[in-house]
């Protein structure tokens, strides 16, 4: 680390990162401003190290900023360092961390600096849903520099010594730092939303290695590690913890993996890293309450969605389809917080929620294991807005509002009694979950010991999802920057395949029109004699040639001339008579001579060509061309012509080929298909003991009742064992070769 190795900034990149495993970029690199006696300052690496290293194997890249150095102050070297090393993150599709320590802008290098900010920006917008960002807050962050973690997908901060701010607390109208600490990383997680977590730094460090290892390098890339849990392990507490659904996917994920992000804000919803079967998935799950560690209740909300719970599951769900991470919902839901400050932005957010659930294109898994009431269960990943699989528990409750309240709206004005019967029959009809299941709005039934492995086969099953969307920049709800640049190499690779094609059709027209062929060694003299006396020739020839011309011509056999005089007499039709020709031009070729001579006619500009044959010793005319001067608008049009031919050209081959495979399968009989998923193995119903009848001929009625009483039992055997979910086992599905 060059100049830097003893520093707090190298110190913070050794622990982040595995033993001896840092290589530094542009250690070298200092300065450049000489402004404001900045020429005698010593600026090592210029406040900031760069460079690459692993975590538990998997390559990142660092930035880490030493605050010793000008006050970690950004420069144009300085900013200019951090850009390059996202170049680097973007080439090799690896994750980028910056480490933060700065008091904001140089002022001696004023524009110089701003520029910087702006490259840095760039920087992070183009490396936006296409390599995971991290940033770590463990001193001042403050002015543009708040705008770098607000940039990336994630943000810790150092609780003590970190300050997060745009302007600092003492410069807002009617604030100072000991009423409102707008900076602390307390209010950034709380009341911002723009930390995920804050803690020591020791602590941040692990938790950013802990992250890393959960997400995928790159947005073409999986997370995935070897399973060492049991697929179809049963969570027999699973119900317990419907409540506090942190707790319940803790259960659920492979040996209680599990990272929580921004834990403080919006803790109504539950937005989290979990592991299936290996899988890093994501998961969104509505809160109702927070258990201590004692088990305790240690806070309680009403079990509504809340303004801050939706922006902090839409900005979750966009990473996860951004990063083709799959997405799991825990839906317990009652409906929209009621209160004036969550309504200020109610609608928005829930709306962003929405789009991000619509427009996700990866695995999406819904479980209900609680109530599901009202438009807030349809904006958590409902089947209609575009959930693959729907499961829910025995108790779940989907419908519009509480049985009771419906009852009340329904028969305003009735008595007690009335309202009664009416909630339980709403109950019954409406808010049961097999009334949902019965109309598709739920796949299957589960048991809440049963959901894990559940959950794992349904990914299992969804593993090779393809979906898509419809061509467009991005969405106008929640912008989807991936969805453009998806389109975009679509448009470029349409773009270039046309281009190629124009290449290959049009190049003959104009090299034919343009082609100049190199001069062979032949005797400069005879050159100039065969292109002068060609024009003069050519020139007389072409005025006084006459039909008896011609017939003595070819009764001498003197053929050269014979054609030539048919040449002309053919062209006259499109061009008319001459009237002047030009010096014209030489082309040689070994012991070939071709003079071109352009000439005007009376009806179109037209071009002469004499051929001749010097190898003989004596220059001997072998043939001569009259033909009218294409214009550019004439080759352009062939080259269009030529176009539409190359491209009908190559579509045609494509069906052909298609059509010739197609015809291979059916021919050779080659039935082979997808294997599908084995079915369930379900438990044989149990014996029923065959009633003791006596040796009679039984009546036909009594032979109608067993037959009803015997398809009744069957029944009831495939109902129980249908409801207990024994009888299914999670089984890993995926392919040979899909998982790194």
């Amino acid at each position: 680390m060059s100049n830097t190795a003893q520093s707090l900034a190298s110190t913070r990149i050794a622990s982040l990162l595995d033993e001896n495993s840092f290589v530094e970029i542009g250690g070298q690199v200092t300065a450049r401003s000489t402004d404001f006696n900045m020429a005698g300052m010593e600026t090592p690496s210029d406040g900031v190290i760069t460079g690459y290293g692993v975590i538990n194997g998997s390559l990142v890249y660092v930035y880490s900023q030493d605050a010793s150095v000008m006050g970690g102050t950004i420069g144009e070297m300085h900013a200019k360092k951090i850009a390059r090393l996202y170049e680097f993150a973007q080439k090799t599709g690896a994750p980028v961390i910056g480490l933060v320590d700065c008091a904001g802008m140089r002022l001696q290098e004023a524009t110089d600096a701003l520029n910087g900010f702006g490259e840095i920006y760039m920087a992070q917008a183009m490396a936006s849903g296409v390599i995971p960002q991290i940033t770590a807050v463990f001193g001042t962050c403050g002015g543009g520099m708040a705008l770098i973690p607000a940039m990336t997908d994630f943000t810790f901060m150092e609780s003590k010594n970190g300050k997060l701010f745009v302007n600092s607390p003492n410069a807002l109208d009617g604030n100072h730092v000991s009423k409102c600490d707008t900076a602390s990383a307390d209010f950034q997680g709380e009341e911002a939303g723009l930390v995920d977590f804050a803690g020591t730094e020791e602590e941040i460090l692990g938790q950013i290695r802990n992250l890393v290892s959960m997400l995928p390098a790159n947005n073409e890339d999986e997370a995935y590690t070897e399973c060492e849990d049991d697929l179809n392990r049963a969570c027999a507490d699973l119900a317990n913890c419907a409540g506090d659904t942190g707790i319940l996917l803790s259960q659920l994920s492979d040996n209680g993996i599990y990272f929580e992000t921004k834990a403080a804000y919006g803790k109504d919803v539950v937005t989290a890293f979990i592991q299936l079967n290996g899988a890093t998935v994501g998961a969104v799950a509505n809160r109702s309450e927070i258990y201590g560690e004692d088990g305790t209740v240690k806070e309680k909300m009403d079990g509504t969605l809340s303004a801050r719970g939706a922006k902090k599951a839409a900005d979750f769900v966009n990473f996860c389809d951004a990063f083709c991470i799959p997405v799991l919902t825990i839906t317990n839901v009652t409906g929209f917080k009621a209160t004036k400050c969550s309504e200020r932005t109610m609608a928005k957010n829930a709306a962003a929620l929405t789009a991000a659930f619509a427009n996700a294109t990866v695995p999406k898994v819904n479980v209900v294991v609680g109530k599901a009431y009202g438009s807030a269960y349809v904006v958590m990943n409902s089947k209609s807005i575009g959930a693959d699989m729907v499961f829910a528990w025995p108790n779940a409750e989907i419908g519009m509002m509480d049985a009771k309240s419906a009852a009340k709206i329904m028969y305003e004005g009735s008595d007690a009694a009335t309202i009664n019967e009416k909630a339980a029959e709403y109950a019954t009809l409406q808010n049961n979950v097999t009334s949902a299941a019965r109309r598709g709005y739920v796949d299957t039934i589960i048991e809440p010991e049963d959901t894990r492995k559940y959950v794992i086969g349904a990914f299992e099953m969804l593993y090779t999802k393809r979906e898509d969307r419809p061509d467009r920049k991005h969405g106008t709800v929640k912008g989807r920057w991936h969805t453009m640049r998806k389109n975009w190499k679509k448009l470029v690779s349409l773009v270039l395949t046309a281009a190629c094609t124009m290449v290959v059709t049009v190049a003959p027209v104009f090299a034919d029109a343009a082609s100049t062929p190199a001069y062979s060694p032949v005797e400069a003299s005879t050159v100039d004699s065969l292109l002068s006396s060609s024009v003069q020739w050519v020139g007389q020839s072409l005025m006084t040639y006459s039909d008896d011309d011609l017939a003595n011509m070819e009764a001498s056999d003197q053929q050269f001339y014979a054609r030539a005089a048919e040449a002309w007499e053919e062209a006259k039709a499109d061009l008319g008579e001459v009237k002047s020709l030009e010096d014209g031009t030489l082309e040689v070729d070994g012991d070939f001579v071709t003079c071109t001579i352009p000439g005007e006619f009376e009806k179109n500009p037209g071009i002469v060509r004499v051929f001749w044959n010097i190898s003989t010793g004596t220059p001997v005319p072998t043939d001569l061309t009259i033909t009218v001067e294409e214009s550019k608008g004439v080759l352009i049009g062939q080259a269009g012509m030529n176009t539409i031919i190359g491209i009908g050209t190559v579509f045609v081959m494509l069906i052909f080929l298609i059509f010739v495979i197609s015809s291979f399968d059916y021919i050779l009989g080659d039935k082979k298909k997808k294997k599908a998923p084995a079915a369930p193995v379900q438990e044989a119903p149990k014996a029923v003991a065959a009633p003791v009848v006596e040796e009679t001929a039984p009546e036909a009625d009594d032979m109608e009742l067993q037959a009803v009483i015997t398809a009744a039992i069957a029944m009831y055997e495939e109902d129980m064992a249908s409801a207990s979910g024994d009888a299914y086992v999670a089984r890993p599905i995926r392919r040979k070769g899909k998982r790194a």
